[in-house]
């Protein structure tokens, strides 16, 4: 399936985020516990793959952790975390929300609901509960306290987009932005200086539009000063954010790696058939990388869960990351924020490539969760985290629409994801990293990418 370049048009035209994740026969070869291991098993002779998810004695490094302050755990992993730079160079393959935080901290750290249901399911003998499907009464994390909230702000509110009773004002949800090398859009190693490859440059297209109307003729911010992306203007169109707006870009060769295909339903062709050009029906070929840039503008999300991120295009053992941030929803436009799709980026346009989330985050490597896991049977995958340890308010509109544009800027569509997972019930200190592998604020010091003093933050 193509990608068009079919940004930001008006209404009524089309509209066009740490983990690293790597499957292994047996988890364990990435991490190593001070306790003694019971001896592995052996893989079948036919094949040397096991894809049995292992007993937790036999698995790497869990997730997810405890973050408070002083929670401990034993494992020393093996495994080498993804860092700021490096998850730049993975594209965005999936949005899902988990009902509660997965992980605990010093903020959100309300376990009433998860107790509740935990006894609930206890009493009812049920040994299963925890292998239902993805949003099929899920099991709560760890909710922020409300006590602060006012009663207006806790008033109920009618979600469109976000599907399920789950969804609800006053409830906390971890999102986890997730990154995959298994991604369909190839992303090139933004710490290059290189990055305009062979294949890659510029092709000029003077001649194919108006004179005086040169676009995509060579690296620039072409957008930026376009009517759709004026935040004053009352015609600008701008559903997604206005991030992509200050990304150069440039027409490239369909051979190039990182060509994008775009058709002509593109805010900019509007504006020049509308100013009354006659343009030729000519396909076009397009690239943010290409010009040292991130792509924020095409859509990069392809499926529910983490089927892309883990089994797509074939791959085995796929590098894939994700962010956590954790967030509660409340009723009162002051919290709004209607770009909470791209919450991992910049919004101040001077950190081309830094991260909103907050000096509170902090990196570790475990495993994917879930509820399909436990301290029984655990995940036979290794990821690195990055979470945002605080309690982020955000409206419910603005969460509802976080909902619209998963959905929208997926290439096939979500389901299962427009409603919240359950969370996995924290992971016992024998299976998760020790405390020394828990780094604060992962991003990288004094790069070029991020200029604002961090010499108060400690690694």
């Amino acid at each position: 399936m193509t990608t068009a370049r079919a940004a930001p048009r008006a209404p009524a035209l089309a509209q066009a985020v740490g983990l690293v994740l790597a499957a292994v026969p047996y988890a364990h070869t990435f991490g190593a516990s001070s306790k003694s291991e019971p001896p592995s098993p052996s893989p079948s002779p036919s094949c040397a793959y096991s894809f049995d998810k292992p007993k937790c004695p036999f698995a790497g490094p869990q997730a997810p952790r405890d973050l408070s302050t002083g929670a401990q755990g034993r494992i020393i992993p093996k495994a080498v975390g993804i860092d700021y730079l490096q998850a730049l160079a993975l594209p965005q393959t999936n949005i899902h929300y988990h009902l509660g935080a997965e992980h605990k901290s010093d903020e959100y750290n309300d376990s009433t609901e998860s107790d509740a249901y935990d006894a609930e399911m206890a009493r009812k003998h049920d040994d299963e509960h925890h292998r239902r499907k993805l949003n099929e009464n899920p099991r709560p994390g760890w909710f922020c306290p409300i006590s602060g909230f006012t009663e207006a702000q806790l008033q109920p509110y009618e979600f469109q987009h976000c599907k399920g009773d789950h969804v609800r004002v006053g409830a906390t949800y971890e999102v986890h932005f997730v990154r995959s090398s298994a991604g369909k859009q190839h992303m090139l190693d933004p710490t290059r200086s290189d990055l305009q490859d062979r294949d890659c440059t510029c092709e000029g297209t003077r001649g194919k539009f108006p004179d005086g109307h040169g676009i995509g003729e060579h690296c620039a911010a072409w957008d930026e000063d376009q009517p759709y992306c004026d935040k004053t203007s009352d015609t600008a169109s701008h559903p997604h954010g206005l991030d992509w707006c200050h990304k150069k870009w440039c027409f490239v060769s369909p051979d190039c790696s990182v060509a994008i295909e775009s058709d002509h339903e593109w805010a900019y062709w509007d504006l020049l058939t509308a100013a009354g050009h006659d343009l030729p029906r000519a396909k076009f070929y397009y690239s943010y990388e290409a010009c040292g840039n991130v792509d924020l503008y095409t859509p990069m999300l392809h499926g529910d869960g983490l089927s892309y991120a883990a089994n797509n295009l074939g791959q085995l053992n796929p590098t894939v990351l994700v962010f956590a941030v954790v967030f509660v929803v409340v009723n009162d436009p002051a919290f709004d924020d209607d770009d909470l799709f791209g919450f991992t980026t910049s919004h101040d346009g001077k950190h081309d490539n830094g991260f909103k989330t907050s000096n509170k985050t902090v990196m570790y490597p475990g495993s994917t969760t879930g509820t399909s896991h436990d301290n029984d049977i655990c995940s036979p995958y290794t990821v690195t985290w990055h979470v945002d340890t605080t309690c982020n308010v955000v409206s419910a509109k603005s969460f509802d629409k976080l909902c619209f544009d998963m959905n929208d800027r997926s290439t096939e569509g979500l389901d299962a994801d427009l409603a919240p997972h359950g969370s996995r019930k924290l992971v016992d200190p024998e299976f998760v990293v020790a405390a020394e592998y828990v780094r604060h604020h992962p991003l990288l010091i004094g790069n070029q990418y991020h200029e604002e003093d961090h010499t108060d933050i400690h690694c």
